[in-house]
């Protein structure tokens, strides 16, 4: 009687161990797809915690678009981009990436833009970019006109 218990649980422990190294290994690839991003992200001066990569991935969110996105704004040196702010702004359907590119052209331009009004560019269904552009492009022919107003004049 004592063998046939000793062989039972034997088994019960294989089967026991086999389950928690198939759950392990499920878990190990579950990160996995996390990770090549992770070291992106972190070679690129941007770190993220990989459970906050794992917490946009269980809000619905994408969070290969919020840190290509966030990595953009590092490159460009623009501050005040939050992963926050990018992650509310793609909850609410707006284009992250395409903020962000608007960002940079503001930046690059002396435009001062604030992401949140970027964000409601965006949200209202302008380019963000080509918006800074139109706003770039009638100062300069303000200030032509206006140079061309007081040559006339002196």
């Amino acid at each position: 009687m004592q063998c046939v218990l000793t062989a039972a649980s034997t088994n019960l422990f294989t089967i026991v161990i086999a389950c928690v190294l198939l759950l392990l290994l499920g878990l190990v690839l579950y990160l996995a797809r996390f990770l090549n991003l992770w070291i992106q992200a972190t070679m690129s001066g941007v770190p993220v915690p990989l459970v906050q990569l794992i917490g946009m991935r269980l809000r619905k969110v994408d969070p290969t678009t919020i840190v290509r996105a966030r990595i953009m704004a590092k490159q460009a040196t623009l501050s005040g981009v939050d992963w926050r702010d990018l992650e509310a702004h793609f909850v609410a359907g707006g284009d992250v990436v395409a903020v962000v590119q608007g960002l940079i052209v503001a930046h690059r331009a002396g435009v001062p833009l604030e992401f949140r009004n970027a964000a409601a560019l965006d949200l209202a269904g302008r380019n963000v970019a080509d918006a800074v552009q139109a706003l770039v492009d009638a100062e300069a022919i303000a200030r032509r006109n206006q140079g061309s107003s007081s040559r006339e004049s002196g």
